[in-house]
């Protein structure tokens, strides 16, 4: 583009790089404030039997991505370590990690959605 003979040269070839970036780049939401995420009890120490946690985001996530990123994106959620009940609602408790592969695309701190009652003596020793 530099050292082109004319500014309309110029623009031509802006135009070109410009349009080659954006067809390769698409903004993908990843994630929406509010939407539950569902995990199992057994990673809450301490927790109530049947006691289901379900975390939540605190905001709407939209990432400027490679399309080839958007048919492998994945997500796990990742507990704080030695995590254990009770847990009150709206209590941080870890981080969502969505991820293409091996490259981390976002990571997001998540909230308690719910509350998860501590067992009680028997159920924590014999249960």
């Amino acid at each position: 583009m530099l050292g082109s003979p004319s500014a309309y040269v110029r623009e031509q070839e802006s135009e070109k790089l410009l349009n080659f970036g954006f067809s390769k780049f698409v903004d993908q939401p990843l994630y929406t404030k509010d939407s539950v995420i569902s995990l199992d009890d057994t990673a809450i120490t301490d927790a109530a039997k049947d006691a289901t946690l379900t975390v939540i985001g605190k905001d709407d996530i939209t990432k400027t991505i490679p399309k080839s990123f958007v048919n492998h994106l994945s997500q796990k959620v990742v507990l704080l370590p030695g995590l254990k009940a009770p847990i009150n609602k709206g209590q941080k408790v870890g981080t969502l990690i969505i991820s293409a592969g091996d490259y981390t695309v976002v990571e997001i701190p998540v909230y308690a959605n719910n509350t998860i009652e501590r067992a009680g003596f028997f159920s924590r020793w014999f249960g």
